[in-house]
């Protein structure tokens, strides 16, 4: 299935622009643990492992070898992201 940028999202927009959330659909959401917001729940998970590997390793560079791909990726991105954020000061 090839995907068309323009297109496909054109698409999704359109079916999010036409999807009304009700409160039942709502609580049917809720009801199963849906997660509004992902993007946090991945950070927090991020930063536990963080957190472990300090403990375990007594510092906070992941390198590309650990056995934690994701963790590694997600350390060198938040740099990233800092270091745009402080040339943009």
């Amino acid at each position: 299935m090839n995907f068309n940028y323009s297109s496909d999202n054109f698409l999704i927009f359109h079916f999010v622009l036409q999807t009304k959330i009700t409160p039942e659909k709502i609580f049917l959401l809720e009801s199963i643990n849906f997660d509004w917001e992902p993007y946090n729940s991945l950070w927090e998970k991020r930063f536990r492992e963080l957190i472990q590997f300090k403990e375990e390793f007594g510092h906070t560079n992941v390198t590309r070898t650990y056995s934690n791909k994701c963790l590694g990726i997600w350390v060198r991105l938040c740099c990233h992201l800092f270091n745009l954020f402080a040339l943009s000061r």
